[in-house]
């Protein structure tokens, strides 16, 4: 009786009156994970179906080889009820267990306590957002936590790409006790539409730029023609690992490794769509001894160039006229990290204010 009370739920997730179909998620394929505005490998290439459920959608593979059904509102409010993803074959207890997806703060509750339990997520601005969830494993009858999958609670945004990127990669020669030798200059793989930018004043925030897929905020200087990653920005996290962004020296020589914490600077060409970075890789940066080339994750970059669908442009001087004739319809904040909230952040937030015309002003506030 309680656990078909759980399987009812998690397939009563429609919502009255939905002005959403498919046709508003057409392209959105590129999922992109964060604990804490840190990005996370817990999922790639997505697509949003109709559900064979009425009213409802379904996130492909979105875990274990599953989908993830949502409803959502016309004013693109999202409901995730509490539904099983799959399971597995607990051979300690001989008895199979399932995968269920929560909320994050309820990531430590009875599977009994969640029946009626939602993620809340929002749509809008061609971007589907998941509030923080979890997985927890459940035993055969429902009735125990068996613990959650990871540390923290995630946020999902599934989104259109809008950037191409293509790689040149060095690979490391290692002798047989694991001594550096030299490098190889691999050729630059093809472009592939795997990235995503989204331009906030004097910020571009590039999510899964390179096979590690991390998400960077770079700053901006439009007269320079340049990028730049402040240093230690941490652009993924690896269970209790976090890594950074950093330079490779021009020497690429592993001994005594210098630079490595500096920022890291890209070119942008006349275009103001293209943007190169030369000599850079993700490395761990939590004990120093890891702190060099040798313990990136994925390879090293010498080149990464992503192109932009849309040029760069100077938002700062967008000033507009008929701003006294609209009305405000919603305020969101974005960290430095790139976190969303509709309430402020501590310390500098860019304040993107949207309008009932469908425009949109940002700002800085500090908070």
């Amino acid at each position: 009786m309680k656990k078909s009370l759980l399987l009812m739920a998690a397939a009563s997730i429609a919502l009255a009156a939905s002005a959403v179909n498919t046709d508003d998620f057409a392209g959105m394929t590129l999922r992109i994970d964060q604990m804490n505005g840190i990005a996370v490998r817990t999922g790639g290439m997505t697509q949003i179906n109709e559900s064979s459920n009425a009213g409802t959608m379904a996130i492909q593979n979105f875990y274990n080889d599953t989908n993830l059904l949502f409803g959502v509102d016309e004013e693109g409010n999202v409901k995730v009820a509490v539904q099983t993803l799959g399971g597995d074959y607990d051979y300690d207890t001989y008895e199979t267990v399932y995968y269920m997806i929560v909320p994050a703060a309820d990531a430590d509750k009875s599977p009994m306590d969640l029946y009626t339990t939602n993620i809340t997520g929002k749509f809008e601005n061609g971007k589907l957002t998941l509030d923080p969830w979890n997985i927890i494993t459940v035993n055969q009858s429902f009735s125990e936590n068996r613990g959650a999958k990871f540390a923290e609670g995630i946020t999902t945004t599934i989104v259109a790409p809008n950037a191409t990127t293509s790689l040149g990669l060095w690979d490391i020669q290692l002798n047989d006790d694991w001594e550096f030798t030299g490098w190889d200059k691999l050729p630059m793989g093809d472009a592939n539409k795997t990235a995503y930018a989204e331009q906030i004043e004097g910020q571009l925030m590039i999510a899964n730029f390179n096979e590690v897929k991390p998400v960077a905020t770079f700053d901006i200087d439009l007269n320079a023609k340049t990028v730049t990653l402040p240093a230690g920005q941490k652009v993924y996290k690896n269970n209790a690992s976090e890594y950074t962004l950093g330079t490779i020296p021009a020497t690429l020589y592993l001994e005594e490794q210098e630079g490595l914490s500096d920022p890291v600077v890209g070119t942008i060409a006349d275009d103001m769509k293209t943007i190169t970075l030369k000599n850079c890789a993700v490395m761990r940066n939590d004990n120093p001894m890891f702190y060099n080339v040798q313990y990136t994750i994925g390879a090293p970059m010498y080149e990464c160039v992503i192109v932009l669908d849309n040029p760069l442009s100077d938002s700062t001087t967008a000033i507009d006229a008929n701003l006294a004739n609209k009305s405000v319809t919603s305020v969101k904040y974005v960290n430095l990290e790139g976190m969303n909230s509709t309430t402020p952040f501590k310390g500098m937030n860019i304040v993107v204010t949207r309008y009932n015309d469908g425009t949109t002003s940002t700002s800085k506030a500090i908070f």
